[in-house]
């Protein structure tokens, strides 16, 4: 038990440091936008990751790697405020940015959280796997646990006002202590979220189980689109202006539900055979949808030249195409168990992710 209050404190603290830096955020941005971007980057980052580290916490072998890492995000923000100075374009580039921060917090969050406690060994799919979907779900907990508490307190300032006390809704929508409460509740519900497997487990079987039942129908998908197209011709793609996003989508969702059912690849076959056989054709679909996307901003690259938006599309759609290859590898190599390479392929494809 004073194992558990040792941990609830260290995460109330960090809670509370969150809340001082959110309450002099307006002073911070005073003295220079720079310290603002830079100094919300570490104490978001760095306390999120220490709090979804749990039990992790007492070995080295993880804090310092997670400490190393928040450092990195905080030099690429103080590096991506420097480079906007000569821009013009200041929010595109600070919002595609704070999008990029949430990917590669997400992504090398669980290569830390899965780093082996002993010298010697290697990262095991299975511990990554876990870790990928356990900080989802842990976050969202934490994030209902705030939306709930707002409600609770909107509840309660409207219930005083209605017998003419205001003192309540004046003092809990303040900014004091909005600051403070807000990352202490967050921090509560890390706490609980990471202590609560039962809980955390129920709510990923829910999101596979919706990826089973999805699956089958977004294949059906790809195969009759790419069949449609050779009676419709390209042309009629290139020419929307918008193809490259709907195609990346599409690929995207296909290769998340795949992911989904494939979980750990611990299963021989999640479907009956002819519905197996069918995924595995529509998984030939995926470069051509990559390849299609690349394409076609490629296209409006020549046409109006390489632009920001242009070269992330061109990259995704990059990704795309490598994640569909692997796919298309894994059902070439008929293992006994379903897809099994995809435990090679993706975890060095989402550190390429990463790179790019």
């Amino acid at each position: 038990m004073p194992g558990i209050n040792r941990f609830l404190g260290f995460y109330l603290l960090i809670g509370l440091l969150q809340g001082v830096v959110f309450y002099y955020s307006a002073e911070l941005h005073r003295v220079g936008a720079t310290l603002f971007f830079v100094t919300n980057t570490l104490i978001l980052v760095g306390g999120t990751a220490l709090q979804l580290l749990g039990e992790k916490l007492r070995q080295w072998r993880s804090v310092l790697p997670t400490l190393a890492f928040t450092l990195l995000m905080g030099g690429m923000t103080l590096w991506v405020c420097y480079g906007a100075e000569s821009l013009g374009d200041k929010q595109w580039l600070f919002m595609s940015w704070c999008v990029s921060l949430v990917l590669l917090s997400y992504i090398c969050a669980c290569f830390l959280f899965a780093w082996p406690a002993a010298k010697g060994q290697r990262w095991r799919y299975d511990d990554l796997f876990q870790q990928a979907w356990n900080s989802v779900f842990i976050v969202l907990y934490a994030l209902i646990l705030v939306a709930v508490f707002l409600l609770l307190l909107k509840l309660w300032g409207r219930l005083f006002v209605m017998l003419g006390i205001e003192f309540f809704e004046h003092h809990f929508w303040g900014r004091l202590f909005l600051c403070f409460s807000l990352p202490l509740v967050f921090a509560l519900g890390m706490h609980l979220g990471s202590r609560n497997e039962k809980v955390i487990g129920q709510m990923r079987d829910m999101l596979f189980g919706a990826c089973r039942l999805l699956l089958p129908l977004i294949a059906l998908l790809s195969v009759v689109f790419c069949l449609t197209l050779p009676f419709t011709g390209l042309q009629r793609i290139w020419a929307t202006g918008y193809s490259t996003p709907i195609l990346l989508v599409l690929a995207g969702a296909q290769l998340f539900l795949l992911n989904g059912v494939f979980q750990a690849g611990g299963q021989v076959r999640p479907y009956p055979t002819w519905l197996t056989r069918f995924i595995e054709l529509s998984l030939l679909c995926l470069p051509i949808l990559a390849g299609l996307a690349f394409y076609s901003s490629w296209l409006r690259v020549e046409q109006y030249a390489l632009s920001p938006q242009r070269f992330i599309a061109l990259m995704l759609a990059l990704v795309c195409g490598l994640y569909g290859l692997a796919a298309v590898w894994a059902v070439a190599l008929r293992s006994p168990v379903w897809l099994a390479n995809l435990r090679l392929t993706n975890p060095p494809l989402a550190l390429l992710f990463c790179a790019l």
